[in-house]
């Protein structure tokens, strides 16, 4: 404990300085710049920092010098007269318990750190040289926030580093956030950061441990922002997990605004809120590690008009599994998607390889990745100094579920129409083939994970891309319904099922009631149609009792039941209308279509069943009207097939033809018919149509001539006839 005295002494060549031990107040008069003090050399009144209460600076002082009044402890309040111009580096650090502090408009120039770990400052005016701020005001609330003056346009180096605020509000004036403004505030929870900043310096927020929330105003301009640090400029720390929120709403599904052009570098980096990402159009590129270590990133849309993709700019966001590259896209920076150790396939849609940035010899994926390139450039990715590193296979391989149910998959190989046009068969693997590009995969385990079944799909160059593909079924669902007796020996079964109409393997079970339980029942297959699988039983002994039950049978013998239903073949018989379903054609070429369709009969026999189709129209050729075919050529034919399920193949069509088709069923003389659907042959048609369907195209010349007796029409390559009757 001090005796009251008096202590004085020089601090400036014509300044000097006094402390009265009794009231802690310590004067500094005289005039011009004080002196710069540092750790091996201590400012005069360095042996009573403990007792200093108060800074007195008098009029006259020009300057407070670097580490003036470093560590006062209990310094509690300072008198700065508007003849200061300028504070060194620390001159208030660590003085944790000033709470009044005046800034007049005098001042030009602040050091670094010169109020760490307490005394918040802002800037009233905006004053720039050597890119300091100048000037500030202190404002402390006594609830932990501090808001920043509007007007304010830089925050210097250091300046609140080991502060104790709880919140801080960033106006939109601010541009300049400098290196290690908010160091180590390990109270800070909250931020907002206006729309205005344009730069962020090194470790601005780094160790915030117990940051909350960031709250950013203006997510386009965030877009833009220089980034000075490597790595998030709010996430810098591991011990802190913030939830961003733009606009006052947390985001999870980020989509950046339209009009963005550039994302900088590092801007999202490790926002672990984000499940996924839309890039717009306007966004030509993506900046390095803008989107690096964000953990739960999972699905990323890039637009087609993206061109760059910096270096690690996805690096590590392990819970991305795939992405896909647009075709606009001419270079990807090295380890762009390095340490993704879940990406297991990328859509790469680039023809021309795209470059790589730092060189060839950088990967940018994991090399576990499969990677799909354009079919047509296939052999150009495979013989590429970088690309070839990788697993390629051609994007027609790519798989696709077009409906998934419990029991059977349909899977479409290819990306686009181009692909498809390469696709001659596809299958398993020692197992089911198709042509075409459509795979109906069935008779699965329900509820079952299945892991790499080894896909193929042989292109129309004889090339064969093989596929690990993996997906898991949901559970089976398969409800007995009540019977609907429609004679005394026959009756509807039915059940309500979410298995797919093309499953096969399914049907129904019935025996005796009174049978033991130990026997085995009567199986018949029956089909499903819009999840109701019913079956039309003939040959009941009548007046007797029946259970039944709905079953399905997978491919390897295992057995799934519904519960028993119970019929009485003496119970009233009811009046059972007909069903039929037309469905989508299962393949399409160029002069043949196969068709599929449910016929049901109700309470009569069908006579005839099948297919009615015609001729509704010719495919546009590029530089060709649409041609409208007329009622002699549009003639509807039908072809026949059996059962409840019915399959056809028609054959003899016409390439570049649009066909309209239903299923039909004959009961006696009356015929119904099911939904009309339509198909498109591929190729162009070639052959000749009748006078009245002639386009009007005047760039075509035409002629007439007289031939037999018969005026014909040539127009280009087509010869058409007036009476109706063809001629070659």
């Amino acid at each position: 404990m001090l005796y009251a005295e008096s202590i004085s002494g020089t601090c400036g060549d014509s300044l000097t300085w006094s402390f009265d031990t009794e009231d802690g107040n310590l004067h500094v008069s005289g005039s011009g710049d004080m002196y710069n003090w540092d750790f091996n050399s201590l400012a005069p009144w360095s042996d009573y920092k403990e007792d200093i209460i108060h800074v007195i600076l008098e009029s006259g002082v020009t300057s407070i010098g670097s580490e003036a009044f470093n560590y006062c402890g209990n310094l509690q309040s300072v008198v700065i007269p508007n003849t200061v111009t300028s504070i060194g580096d620390r001159a208030f650090n660590y003085c944790s318990n000033i709470n009044d502090i005046q800034f007049p408009n005098s001042i030009t120039f602040c050091g670094e750190e010169v109020f760490s770990a307490k005394a918040p400052w802002y800037s009233n005016q905006n004053y720039w040289e050597n890119n300091q701020l100048y000037i500030g005001r202190c404002l402390y609330q006594s609830n932990g926030t501090y808001t920043i003056k509007e007007g304010t346009t830089m925050i210097c180096n250091g300046v609140f580093e080991y502060s104790y605020m709880t919140t801080i509000v960033i106006p939109n004036s601010v541009e300049h956030i400098g290196n290690y403004a908010f160091n180590c505030c390990r109270q800070l929870r909250e931020i907002t950061i206006g729309s205005g900043i344009k730069y962020i310096g090194y470790n601005a927020f780094y160790n915030c441990q117990a940051m909350e929330k960031v709250y950013i105003v203006d997510l386009a301009s965030w877009c833009g922002i220089k980034f000075r640090s490597m790595g998030s400029p709010i996430n810098g720390s591991s011990y802190s997990d913030p939830e961003i929120y733009v606009n006052g709403e947390k985001i999870y599904d980020l989509v950046i605004p339209d009009g963005v052009q550039n994302i900088s570098a590092d801007a999202f980096s490790t926002w672990n809120q984000i499940t996924s990402v839309t890039i717009p159009k306007s966004v030509k590129a993506i900046g390095l590690g803008a989107f690096s270590s964000c953990k739960n990133l999972s699905n990323v849309f890039l637009s087609d008009s993206l061109k760059t993709i910096d270096k690690w700019a996805f690096g590590s966001c392990k819970s991305l599994t795939e992405i896909t590259i647009p075709e606009s896209v001419q270079e990807i920076g090295y380890n762009a998607f390095g340490e993704c150790t879940n990406l297991q396939s990328v859509k790469l849609k680039c023809k021309t390889p795209p470059t790589i940035i730092r060189g060839e010899s950088y990967n940018v994926f994991p090399k576990q990745i499969t990677m799909y390139v354009p079919t047509c450039s296939r052999q150009i990715y495979k013989t590429h100094e970088h690309w070839k590193n990788y697993h390629i296979l051609a994007s027609c391989a790519i798989p696709q579920e077009g409906i998934a149910f419990p029991t059977s998959r349909l899977i479409i190989f290819g990306d686009n129409e181009e692909d498809y046009n390469y696709i001659v068969s596809c299958g398993i693997v020692e197992g089911t083939e198709n042509s075409g590009n459509t795979l109906e995969y069935i008779n699965l385990e329900p509820n079952r994970n299945y892991e790499n079944v080894s896909m193929y799909v042989t292109a129309t160059d004889g090339y064969t891309d093989t596929i690990a593909y993996s997906f898991t079924t949901t559970a089976l669902e398969l409800i007995t319904q009540p019977s609907k007796p429609v004679s005394s020996t026959t009756a509807i079964l039915l059940a309500n099922t979410n298995m797919a109409d093309i499953e096969t393997s399914c049907g129904f079970e019935w025996k005796r009631n009174d049978a033991p339980a130990d026997m085995d029942g009567t199986k018949a297959y029956c089909p499903v149609a819009n999840g109701t699988m019913a079956g039309r039983l003939k040959g009941f002994n009548e007046n007797t009792y029946y259970k039944y039950r709905a079953f399905y049978q997978s491919s390897a013998g295992n057995m799934y039941y519904g519960d028993w239903q119970y019929i009485f073949t003496g119970d009233n018989i009811v009046e059972f209308e007909p069903i039929l379903y037309t469905y989508e054609a299962v393949s399409v070429k160029e002069n043949e279509a196969t068709l599929k369709g449910y016929a049901l009969a109700g309470s009569d026999d069908f006579t005839e069943q099948g297919f009615e189709y015609w001729v509704e129209s010719r495919v546009q050729q590029e530089g060709r009207m649409s041609r409208r075919v007329s009622a002699a050529l549009g003639e509807h034919k039908t072809v026949t097939a059996s059962g409840i399920s019915m399959k056809a193949t028609l054959t003899g069509l016409d390439a570049g033809t649009v066909y309209k088709y239903r299923t039909y069923a004959k009961l006696g003389n009356q015929t119904i018919y099911g939904s009309e659907m339509s198909f498109t042959t591929k190729g162009e048609y070639t052959g000749s149509e009748d006078i009245n369907n002639i386009p009007c195209i005047p760039v075509v010349s035409s002629r007439k001539i007289l031939r037999n007796g018969q005026i014909l029409i040539l127009r280009g390559d087509k010869t058409y006839t007036l009476q109706g009757q063809e001629v070659k």
